[in-house]
């Protein structure tokens, strides 16, 4: 019975806070094969009964554009940067250059360039 009403209570809060149904969360669960759509785990987070929690529903604060499902970790993350792409991407330089990803090329097109042995980030307009 607990898990009928958990069920239909997580079903009404996915349709009034990112107008999906439990189906549509299922059907988008299934295309990115059951993990994070960023670091391609599994969700690991566990909620205060122990059991583990589900993926969370990533959308767009000012669209309200659902985006994907990430694990507990990824969606803290992008969370703390704002979701500005710039401070991700800068955050990825700093690690590259700092630990000496010496073998690290970066996606084609994607505005990053090699300067001094160093990759700096520079979006195109």
């Amino acid at each position: 019975m607990a898990k009928t009403a958990d069920r239909k209570a997580y079903e009404g809060r996915l349709k009034s806070k990112y107008g999906l149904t439990l189906e549509e969360y299922d059907q988008m669960l299934i295309a990115q094969n059951g993990v994070c759509a960023i670091c391609r785990g599994p969700e690991v987070a566990e909620d205060k009964n122990g059991f583990v929690k589900r993926l969370s529903v990533d959308h767009n604060h000012k669209t309200g554009k659902v985006r994907g499902l990430l694990c507990w970790k990824c969606n803290t993350m992008i969370g703390f940067a704002k979701d500005n792409p710039d401070v991700l991407a800068e955050a990825t330089a700093y690690l590259v250059n700092a630990d000496g990803y010496d073998t690290w090329e970066p996606p084609a097109g994607t505005g990053w360039v090699k300067f001094d042995q160093m990759y700096v980030w520079k979006p195109t307009e």
